[in-house]
């Protein structure tokens, strides 16, 4: 039903759906619907969501839902993806997998871990935050698309691009993606590593021709040798000049 689908997707969050499926047989023959998950004992859902992780949290977000959604909705869920929004639990992957899955009508793309590790290694975004993902994704596919860019993409991310081992070798998509590249320097690290430099430029009376040389290597380098660097000259001056 709907609401099982919405309780199935709230039970996937940091699970396999491997194990969500073993686990949703027994919690629905005892729960089949909102009204009747809106007066389960907590506990009770708890151990029959034990398996699945963070079942305490899971447990009281799938139980008020069955509240919210006996109260305000009667017992239906509503077809409109603000409103999925103000269940408990739901946020905006599930409202947009619960607006495609069950009303067949795609308001979005739901990023999950594939969609936002596939977009950026592939390089459709730079982000990192789900809804900031979504948005790029909804710029460069065509409505139309919505629908199947998500299976798409997790499929891919399954079967082919996995976060560990790639395999690259078998990817239908032909292009240069360096997987072990990261970004070299946050932008609020690259700030703070540069006015470190200033710092030790004037009480080192360093040249200029050498501060920009340190500016270029910190750009360059891993920021972990930065950070080591500019630490160790701190050790060293601070008994001196602090």
């Amino acid at each position: 039903t709907p609401f099982q689908m919405l309780v199935a997707v709230a039970l996937s969050a940091q699970c396999t759906d491997a194990r969500v499926n073993m686990t949703t047989p027994a919690l629905f023959a005892k729960y089949p619907d909102a009204a009747d998950l809106a007066k389960a004992d907590i506990k009770d859902v708890e151990n029959l969501i034990h398996s699945c992780g963070f079942y305490k949290n899971k447990a009281k977000n799938i139980v008020a839902a069955g509240i919210k959604v006996s109260n305000d909705f009667n017992g239906e869920l509503p077809h409109d993806l603000n409103l999925l929004m103000t269940i408990p639990g739901v946020g905006r992957k599930t409202a947009n997998v619960i607006m495609l899955e069950v009303f067949d009508d795609a308001q979005g793309i739901a990023v999950d871990t594939h969609v936002k590790r596939i977009s950026k290694r592939i390089g459709f975004t730079n982000e990192d935050i789900p809804e900031k993902v979504e948005q790029d994704l909804l710029k460069l596919f065509p409505r139309e698309f919505w629908k199947k860019i998500n299976h798409v993409l997790i499929f891919h991310g399954r079967r082919t691009c996995s976060a560990k081992n790639p395999k690259c070798a078998e990817s239908l998509l032909k292009i240069d993606v360096d997987i072990t590249k990261k970004p070299l320097v946050k932008t609020r690290g690259f700030f703070i590593m540069l006015l470190a430099l200033l710092y030790f430029r004037q009480i080192l009376h360093l040249s200029q021709a050498l501060y920009i040389v340190l500016c270029i290597v910190m750009c360059i380098y891993h920021p972990m040798i930065v950070y080591i660097f500019l630490l160790y000259l701190n050790l060293i001056l601070s008994p001196i000049y602090l």
